[in-house]
């Protein structure tokens, strides 16, 4: 399966090639970034969020979405964007997940009976193994990097409803090297 993000969410990806001014992240759960709203240099917002694909047994991804949302509530932390504030190019972050087998080591530290276990994965399209038992590539994330030198990556997580926040106190570490990267503008 694949998902990708519609017209409309491209479009107002593009508007951020202006550059950034600010960028708001909210945490509405109790770890991890849930939303990020952008503030461009001419004052549009963009917001990326999560939302959740079944693509089968026990086994859901969580493209992004990207909507034009105000958000009225505090945020937990604030970013100046000094360094990515003008003529950016903006990218979009795709990644594939998959899940296989448990392997007989992995079954044997899990608590209960771990028949049929499964070990969720992510990575590129070309990292996908033919013992895959469910798959999905979805666009994930964007990297908006300004001509500057200033460069911002947010991307959903394997951790459902979750962002990875680049520069963020409090998003979890991730590898920028899963990604492939699809430039937008």
């Amino acid at each position: 399966m694949k998902f990708e993000l519609s017209e409309f969410e491209r479009e107002l990806l593009m508007s951020l090639r202006e550059g950034i001014a600010q960028i708001l992240i909210y945490k509405l759960g109790p770890l991890y970034p849930s939303l990020v709203s952008l503030t461009s240099q001419s004052g549009k917002t963009v917001t990326l969020g999560v939302r959740e694909e079944y693509v089968g047994y026990r086994f859901e991804v969580f493209p992004l979405r990207v909507t034009d949302n105000k958000l009225s509530s505090k945020p937990d932390q604030i970013m100046e964007c000094s360094n990515v504030n003008s003529h950016c190019t903006v990218s979009i972050l795709q990644k594939s997940e998959w899940d296989e087998p448990a392997s007989d080591e992995t079954k044997a530290v899990m608590l209960g009976n771990p028949d049929g276990a499964t070990t969720l994965y992510e990575g590129r399209a070309s990292d996908i193994p033919d013992c895959a038992i469910n798959q999905a590539t979805l666009q994930a994330g964007i990297e908006i990097t300004g001509d500057d030198g200033g460069r911002v990556l947010i991307a959903t997580s394997m951790f459902p409803y979750s962002l990875y926040v680049s520069g963020c106190d409090f998003s979890e570490a991730f590898d920028p090297d899963v990604y492939e990267r699809i430039k937008l503008c």
